[in-house]
């Protein structure tokens, strides 16, 4: 007797179990990159803020507000980043949670941590 060949390739149901799991990936992407281009335009108007040298707390936040507001950032708001005092100079924190929901009570928990450092010109 002629022993069967054996056939290669997709069956319906591989094909099916593929087409699902690179649904839930696209799905997936659609709701985390927002909030990863909104992150660095957060990172961009903190280092704007560096480049601009400013120390004071109001003009911090002025600068800040204006960066999101061009990088459309609506997660975070400028009163939220931390302005500490540094020797001369200050430091920014930007700390926050943003939620990528899914489907239904299902949702990710996306973590966003930035620190800057602006040194403050010597005081004479």
């Amino acid at each position: 007797m002629r022993s069967m060949m054996r056939s290669g390739g997709f069956s319906l149901l591989s094909a099916l179990m593929l087409f699902i799991g690179l649904g839930c990936a696209i799905v997936v992407a659609a709701r985390v990159v927002p909030l990863c281009l909104e992150f660095q335009g957060v990172a961009k108007a903190m280092e704007n803020v560096v480049s601009a040298g400013a120390t004071e707390p109001v003009e911090i936040r002025r600068l800040l507000e204006k960066g999101f507001s061009v990088s459309d950032v609506k997660t975070l708001k400028p009163d939220d980043v931390d302005i500490a005092r540094q020797g001369l100079g200050v430091e920014l924190t930007a700390d926050y949670d943003a939620v990528a929901p899914l489907a239904g009570n299902v949702g990710l928990v996306l973590h966003f941590h930035k620190e800057v450092s602006v040194a403050g010109a010597p005081q004479s």
